[in-house]
């Protein structure tokens, strides 16, 4: 058996752990991360599906970081974002 070696690990591929890893990634000192769920969201295990139709409450402080992050647009392909 071969055995895996990553510098980081991330339990969780929620909408928070996917914003960390996407962060992480975008350092030049970090070269592997792992992210560890149950199971893969429907929108990452098949690019051509309809992805989750959770809501999410997004504030305003998350909303700069998934701009920052270059996430943003690709969030609002996937449905609507109404300001509360």
């Amino acid at each position: 058996m071969s055995k895996l070696t990553h510098e980081i690990c991330i339990i969780g591929a929620g909408p928070v752990g996917l914003a960390l890893a996407n962060c992480l990634s975008l350092s030049s000192h970090i070269k592997s991360i792992a992210l560890i769920d149950k199971k893969l969201p429907k929108y990452m295990s098949n690019p051509f599906s309809i992805p989750n139709q959770r809501v999410y409450a997004i504030n305003s402080p998350s909303l700069n970081l998934l701009s920052n992050i270059g996430a943003l647009p690709k969030i609002r392909q996937f449905g609507t974002m109404k300001t509360i």
